[in-house]
C-alpha cells in the first residue's frame, strides 16, 4: 500500500495550473490539480472514466457545456 499526504504535494504556479501525478499505473492514473482562483485546465478528454473531487475551496467542473459546482464541503 502506498500512503500519500496530499497536503505536502500541493504546489501552486502563478502562470498555469500545476498537475502532480500521484499514481501512474496501467489501470489507474491519479492526478492532483493545483489551481489558483481564476486558473483553468485546458479542455481535454480521457480514454476511460474519471472521478473529480474538490479537496479545498470550490471549483466548477465542465462536461461539455454543463457545469457542476463542487466544493470541499459538498456532501
Amino acid at each position: 500500500m502506498q500512503r500519500v499526504d496530499i497536503n505536502n504535494l500541493i504546489e501552486f504556479s502563478d502562470r498555469k495550473f500545476n498537475p502532480v501525478v500521484l499514481v501512474n499505473e496501467p489501470d489507474l492514473r491519479l492526478v492532483l490539480l493545483c489551481l489558483r482562483a481564476g486558473q483553468q485546465v485546458p479542455e481535454h478528454s480521457a480514454a476511460g472514466g474519471i472521478t473529480v473531487q474538490a479537496i479545498t475551496r470550490r471549483v466548477t467542473f465542465y462536461d461539455g457545456d454543463e457545469g457542476c459546482e463542487m466544493s470541499a464541503s459538498s456532501r
